[in-house]
C-alpha cells in the first residue's frame, strides 16, 4: 500500500513509566510533553496525519534537516491504541512526496491496531513473567526462613496429615528429612495428638511424646488454625 523507506515505533511513556515493549523496529520514548509534531498530533486526534511533502509545509520545518540527512520527503504517523490507551505511534518514511488518500490510510490504520494488541500482549507478558519471578523469590525466602528456623514448626492438615515440617521439628522428633511429609501424624506418633487439637489459643502448652525408640519427649508448644488466602481451612499450625 506504501512503500516507505524506513520505519519508526515509539512507545509512549506515561509520567516516565514504562509502557512499551520490545520490537524488531528502531525504537525510542516519547513522554506526553514531547515537542509537538506529526506523531503528537497523531496521539492527540487519534487518527493518521500524514505530511505528504515535508519541504513545502512550514509547520515542518523543525525536521527539514533530519528529513534532508536521513533521506525522506515524506511522513505518515499512526496512532497505536489499545482499548482506548494510547501507546505510541508508528511512523512511516518515504523518500518521495506523495498524497495520502482516505483509502490509502484505512489499512494502514489496520495494521496499527493489530501491532497495538501484540505490542499490549507482549507487555502483558513481561509483567507476569516479572510477578512470577517475584512470586518465586518471595516463595523461596519464605522457605528458606522455615528451613532456617530455631523451633519446630509443623503444619498438620484437617485429615490429620503433616503437609509441611521444617528441618528443626524432624530433628527434634529424630525423623530423616521428607520422612514424615503425607503421613499421618497419629500413626507415627500417637501421643502427639494432642497437639493437632486446638482450644489452647496462643498460649503454650506441654505434651509428652513417645518416640520411635522408646524415647519420652517433652515438647512445649502452641497451635492455631492454619487458613490459606482465600480463608479456607488448611489444618493445624
Amino acid at each position: 500500500v506504501v512503500r516507505a523507506t524506513g520505519t519508526s515505533l515509539l512507545l509512549l511513556d506515561e509520567a516516565a513509566g514504562d509502557r512499551g515493549a520490545p520490537s524488531p523496529l528502531p525504537t525510542r520514548r516519547i513522554g506526553i510533553d514531547a515537542p509537538f509534531s506529526l506523531s503528537q498530533r497523531a496521539l492527540l486526534e487519534k487518527r493518521p496525519v500524514a505530511g505528504g511533502d515535508i519541504f513545502a509545509d512550514p509547520t515542518l520545518a523543525p525536521w527539514h534537516e533530519t528529513a534532508r540527512r536521513q533521506g525522506f520527503a515524506a511522513l505518515v504517523s499512526i496512532p497505536l491504541f489499545h482499548q482506548e490507551r494510547p501507546i505510541g505511534v508508528l511512523d512511516l518514511f518515504l523518500a518521495a512526496p506523495q498524497t495520502f488518500s482516505e483509502e490509502k490510510l484505512r489499512p494502514l490504520l489496520t495494521f496499527a491496531n493489530q501491532a497495538a494488541i501484540a505490542i499490549e500482549n507482549a507487555r502483558l507478558f513481561r509483567e507476569v513473567a516479572r510477578r512470577n519471578v517475584e512470586l518465586s523469590q518471595s516463595k523461596q525466602l519464605t522457605e528458606d526462613i522455615i528451613a532456617n528456623m530455631r523451633s519446630g514448626l509443623l503444619v498438620i492438615a484437617d485429615d490429620g496429615r503433616v503437609s509441611l515440617i521444617n528441618r528443626h521439628g524432624e530433628q527434634t522428633l529424630r525423623c530423616a528429612p521428607g520422612e514424615l511429609g503425607g503421613r499421618r501424624l497419629a500413626d507415627w506418633f500417637p501421643s502427639a495428638e494432642p497437639m493437632t487439637v486446638l482450644g489452647g489459643g496462643e498460649r503454650a502448652q506441654e505434651v509428652e511424646v513417645a518416640l520411635r525408640d522408646g524415647t519420652r519427649l517433652p515438647l512445649g508448644y502452641s497451635n492455631s488454625r492454619f487458613a490459606d488466602p482465600a480463608g479456607r481451612s488448611g489444618g493445624t499450625i
